[in-house]
């Protein structure tokens, strides 16, 4: 039996009511938001890595670094004199474990004596790291000690980290099937590096050197040279003065490449002399050129064993206003310079015949900027008559 039942008007009265009071009193709904009106919050992503010079450590704090995917901590202890007992008071510990804590002093040295790669502080991955610096006033080391955070690898970073040596060489040998994705990070306690016997370079590939660890290797405003197939074979010293360095193969286009070079830490004096053959090539380069913004003045002289040779050089920075490069050649047809002042150089370029080429640097005493970076290769006069 179909019931139809008709509501009266105080019925429908009073059911108008509870429907109202029960939109005034109860949650209101989720309704799906406009596209065109949503704003995304976007947050950085988490650096790759990150530096940490023991002379900028303010005495007597304690700094805290967090990491969200963990990150390990590479100590290398400065070599200058007098650093070993102010890092004594250089405690590395994780937070929440009361009392364990390890001395600068004690695991800065630690490093594998025959591949020369280094071993973190901690074996595992930590999200948080602090560093208590418990000396009463800043250290003023020439070459401070490094404290360096390398975070978890994933699919597109993988790095390694070594330690050049002053006392021996190191040899760094990298094979991948991904080889874009391998990464070596050199710590230099020394300040400089002497990189030579670049193999597994050809004409499709460019070994990338770049100032800072892995996070600036994102940057090209870090990158200090591209090393190619050519100028990999280079016989003549190539130094970087700079205390941390970052490695990287481009352009690799078969599984299983591979790269090598050897290391071996240096203390360079502003002062060099460089002996080049024809296709040698060489760096000139103000201390800390690109990481720290403390670079120094230098003298570099480059000699040609050859008499009919020239060099092509390119400079890069920038010049403050009381600074100057100047660029000087000398050989069998004839001599002359170059000053350049108080310009930024975005690769410049010059050629020069001669035996020799001295590349000067004075820097002034309000000079904020970066430094400059020289690259000078040798090669045949190919018309001497002229």
């Amino acid at each position: 039996m179909n019931v139809c039942y008709t509501m009266r008007k105080p019925d429908f009265l009073l059911f108008l009511v509870l429907v109202l009071a029960s939109q005034v009193y109860s949650d209101p709904l989720d309704y799906a938001e406009d596209p065109e009106t949503t704003q995304s919050v976007v947050t950085s992503p988490e650096p790759l890595s990150r530096i940490v010079f023991v002379n900028d450590l303010p005495p007597g704090e304690t700094t805290l670094f967090e990491f969200m995917r963990g990150a390990k901590v590479y100590v290398t202890s400065s070599r200058d004199n007098g650093a070993a007992e102010y890092e004594e008071n250089i405690h590395i510990l994780t937070p929440g474990v009361d009392g364990d804590f390890r001395k600068m002093s004690e695991v800065g040295g630690k490093v594998n004596k025959d591949t020369g790669e280094k071993t973190p502080v901690f074996g595992t991955l930590t999200n948080q790291i602090s560093i208590r610096n418990n000396n009463s006033v800043r250290s003023t080391t020439k070459n401070p000690g490094i404290i360096y955070f390398l975070s978890a690898s994933d699919d597109k970073h993988f790095s390694d980290v070594y330690e050049s040596d002053q006392h021996q060489k190191v040899v760094v040998f990298v094979r991948s099937d991904n080889i874009e994705n391998r990464y070596v990070t050199l710590l230099n306690p020394t300040g400089a590096v002497r990189i030579s016997n670049i193999h597994f370079i050809d004409g499709l590939t460019a070994l990338t050197v770049t100032a800072g660890g892995l996070e600036e290797t994102k940057s090209t405003n870090f990158t200090i040279h591209d090393i190619g197939k050519d100028a990999a074979l280079t016989e003549a010293p190539l130094h970087f003065v700079e205390p941390v360095l970052t490695f990287h193969k481009q352009l690799a286009i078969f599984p299983g490449s591979a790269f090598e070079f050897t290391a071996a830490g240096k203390e360079l004096s502003d002062y060099m002399v460089f002996q080049m053959k024809w296709s040698d090539w060489s760096l000139g380069m103000s201390r800390n050129y690109m990481l720290r913004n403390e670079s120094t003045s230098f003298k570099h002289v480059f000699n040609a064993t050859e008499q009919d040779s020239e060099f092509d050089i390119q400079m890069f920075g920038e010049i403050g206003e009381s600074s100057s490069l100047k660029v000087s050649y000398d050989g069998l047809h004839g001599a002359g310079s170059e000053i350049f002042e108080k310009q930024p150089l975005e690769r410049l370029t010059k050629s020069m015949k001669g035996q020799k080429v001295t590349v000067e640097y004075q820097r002034g005493p309000q000079d904020t900027t970066k430094g400059v970076l020289v690259r000078v290769e040798c090669s045949r006069l190919l018309f001497s008559g002229f």
